[in-house]
C-alpha cells in the first residue's frame, strides 16, 4: 500500500500528486507507472528473443575490444 505523501513540501511529491485528492488515485498513478514499465520491458524480452532466433554465424573476425566499445556506445547514448 503506498504512503499519503510526506505533509512537509516536497517538490517531488507536489508534482507526482497533484490534483489528486484520494488514495484510490494515487493506486491507479503508481500501478499506471508499472503498467508502462513491465510494457517496456516485455518488449526488450521480445526484441532479444527476436534477435536471438534470427541471430547467425559470424562470418568476420571480430578483436576483442569490440564488444567493449560497442557496450559503451550503448551506454553513452543511455545516459545522454
Amino acid at each position: 500500500m503506498l504512503a499519503d505523501p510526506p505533509e512537509t513540501p516536497n517538490v517531488a511529491h507536489e508534482s507526482r500528486y497533484h490534483g489528486l485528492a484520494t488514495g484510490a488515485a494515487r493506486v491507479r498513478v503508481a500501478l499506471a507507472e508499472v503498467q508502462d514499465t513491465m510494457r517496456g520491458l516485455f518488449g526488450a524480452a521480445v526484441m532479444a528473443v527476436a534477435l536471438g532466433l534470427l541471430a547467425t554465424p559470424a562470418e568476420a573476425y571480430l578483436d576483442p575490444g569490440t564488444g567493449s566499445y560497442v557496450f559503451q556506445m550503448v551506454a553513452a547514448e543511455e545516459v545522454a
